[in-house]
């Protein structure tokens, strides 16, 4: 298992976003999120698409996050 640590800035965009949208909206970006952080503290290098070398993307729901 890994450990998934989301930096400061990631956080906080991720607040602002989420403050801005409807309830059920919320609740999906909730559940992307932790499923995200299931999948990647398994096996982050099976998660997403390759970009850039050492950087990865995946598209969960309504985000795409860079990792």
């Amino acid at each position: 298992m890994y450990d998934v640590l989301w930096p400061d800035y990631a956080i906080d965009r991720l607040a602002e976003i989420y403050v801005e949208l409807d309830l059920q909206s919320q609740d999906r970006v909730a559940g992307a999120v932790k499923m995200l952080n299931q999948r990647l503290a398994i096996n982050p290098l099976l998660v997403g698409e390759e970009r850039d070398g050492d950087r990865r993307i995946v598209f969960v729901d309504l985000l795409a996050i860079r990792f």
